[in-house]
């Protein structure tokens, strides 16, 4: 007799690298830099400019589910922006059609590459999928301070294009999750971070809540996080996330 292995969460870097340079992330020499890397000059990932294979997922995913592990979530990204992968909408097909040992799937994305053949994979998907934008100020000017190389305007279309497909697909096994780390270059957008997408969602007539830890989350939910960093720094960047969630009313 065999026995499943529970795994919480397998990990799947769709992309070794990324199209922003955010200052916070470790993709950045800027973020390796304010993390305090030994060698903040050198990538994260060994290798640069890849993509996973949509043959080397598949096999991934068939080696899962023809195995004795049940795999609670597969997470389609690590560091690397999951959306660049230019089989991105074939991967999310095949995952989704084949979710034997998979109990569901998550997104973490920039929101700069997004279409809508891939939003209706993600909308029709069975599992208990979480799609989570990254999003981090609520003003161009900040947004370009943090997350480098990015349109925010593209972004603001690109989430506003979601909630569109939320409001008439309704999934009530995806959560939709737009994320606001907090750091001293952004703690001022917090206030008006959460007014813009509570109005975009009551303008949808969609239900969502305001979080500040994970085990929060709901079907649509504003997320004040803290930033990760190295344990020598993450008391303070733990103690602004706090004192910022606390001003804002955002319950614990």
């Amino acid at each position: 007799m065999t026995y499943p292995i529970p795994l919480d969460t397998l990990l799947i870097e769709l992309a070794d690298f990324c199209n922003l340079k955010c200052v916070m992330c470790d993709m950045s020499e800027e973020g390796r830099r304010r993390h305090g890397h030994l060698n903040p000059e050198k990538p994260v990932h060994g290798t640069q400019g890849r993509f996973l294979p949509f043959l080397s997922f598949k096999s991934i995913i068939d080696s899962i589910n023809s195995s004795s592990i049940h795999a609670g979530i597969i997470s389609l990204f690590w560091l690397g922006e999951p959306m660049i992968n230019p089989d991105i909408n074939k991967m999310l097909d095949y995952l989704n059609k084949h979710m034997k040992n998979i109990d569901g799937w998550m997104i973490h994305t920039n929101g700069q590459v997004l279409s809508g053949e891939t939003l209706k994979l993600i909308f029709e998907s069975k599992g208990q999928n979480t799609l989570h934008f990254s999003i981090d100020a609520s003003s161009p000017e900040v947004y370009s301070k943090i997350r480098r190389g990015g349109n925010y305007a593209l972004l603001i279309e690109n989430i506003q294009k979601t909630l569109n497909f939320r409001k008439k697909t309704p999934s009530d096994n995806l959560k939709l999750v737009l994320q606001f780390i907090t750091m001293e270059e952004n703690k001022q957008d917090g206030k008006e971070f959460i007014e813009f997408w509570s109005n975009e969602f009551r303008k949808r007539g969609l239900p969502f809540s305001v979080a500040r830890n994970y085990f929060q989350h709901c079907q649509n939910t504003i997320f004040i996080r803290q930033e990760i960093a190295k344990p020598d720094l993450q008391a303070k960047a733990n103690q602004l996330h706090q004192e910022t969630a606390d001003e804002l009313g955002v319950e614990k």
